[in-house]
């Protein structure tokens, strides 16, 4: 069964924010392992918790959750 969009959309920007350390840090999301990717980056997107650029790649506004 597939997870929430919230909670896949909250691991998404802990693992982008994980990724580069800080907020504001462009990462690409090719490799990162995130299930329904799509799903997550448009949730969390439409929520301001990450900006997306042209093609992969995102960076996120700040930890999730905070």
């Amino acid at each position: 069964m597939a997870r929430k969009p919230k909670a896949l959309a909250l691991h998404l920007v802990r693992t982008v924010y994980n990724a580069t350390d800080r907020p504001m840090q462009w990462r690409s999301l090719e490799g990162l392992v995130v299930p329904e990717t799509a799903e997550a980056v448009r949730y969390a997107e439409a929520r301001g918790w990450i900006w997306c650029g042209t093609g992969t790649a995102c960076a996120s506004r700040k930890p999730a959750g905070d």
